[in-house]
């Protein structure tokens, strides 16, 4: 919504979603940034805007949470960079999209992806301790940031573990084969000893 009122200003703010467990620019299992010329197309997407996207691999950031946290400040670099190419864009601004898990571990990475792109507003939707512990934690730390609660939507209702799987499934089938079905993707065999594998430095 906040991205689509922007576009209808003329602003072209930077969308990041950082939720790999949907994927709501590319797939799940990464993370992506894009520029949002025009308000969101239910048929089109995003459109044809190029995003910006690290791969992880997983779902879930508790596999490897070092990984995605070094995921996370690459993406911020990288829109950063851009921004610094692009003074109409850095001038619109960045909506961040987190991931659902703020408990244990996923509160540490949702405070080192703030950490990273630097926000000046969070806005928590129906989340009192979430709201709280934010206020406790970044409070002192970021002086400029501004914690704003604010209720749920009236409708909105939380989807279950079934209702996540099938939209991941959707959005990997919508990848290759379109939105409208009228891609063709298809396989190509390698022989295995054409590949090289490599292993990063973060474990």
């Amino acid at each position: 919504i906040l991205y689509n009122y922007a576009a209808r200003l003329g602003e072209v703010v930077t969308y990041v979603d950082l939720d790999i467990g949907q994927g709501s620019i590319t797939l799940p299992g990464m993370i992506s940034a894009i520029p949002v010329e025009r308000p969101f197309d239910i048929e089109e997407g995003f459109g044809m805007s190029a995003p910006i996207s690290f791969f992880y691999g997983d779902i879930t950031p508790s596999q490897n949470p070092k990984l995605y946290t070094r995921q996370v400040q690459n993406l911020a670099n990288a829109v950063k960079r851009r921004h610094e190419l692009n003074k109409n864009a850095a001038a619109s601004g960045v909506i961040v999209n987190t991931m659902g898990w703020v408990d244990g571990q996923g509160y540490v990475l949702l405070c080192d992806a703030i950490d990273a792109f630097e926000p000046d507003v969070i806005l928590v939707i129906a989340h009192e301790r979430l709201y709280s512990d934010l206020l406790n934690t970044l409070g002192k730390k970021h002086k400029n940031l501004q914690i704003v609660k604010m209720p749920k939507s009236g409708g909105v209702v939380t989807r279950d573990s079934t209702a996540r799987r099938k939209a991941q499934s959707n959005r990997i089938k919508e990848y290759f084969y379109g939105k409208t079905g009228d891609l063709c993707p298809h396989s190509t065999l390698i022989p295995f000893h054409n590949f090289k594998v490599f292993k990063t430095n973060v474990g």
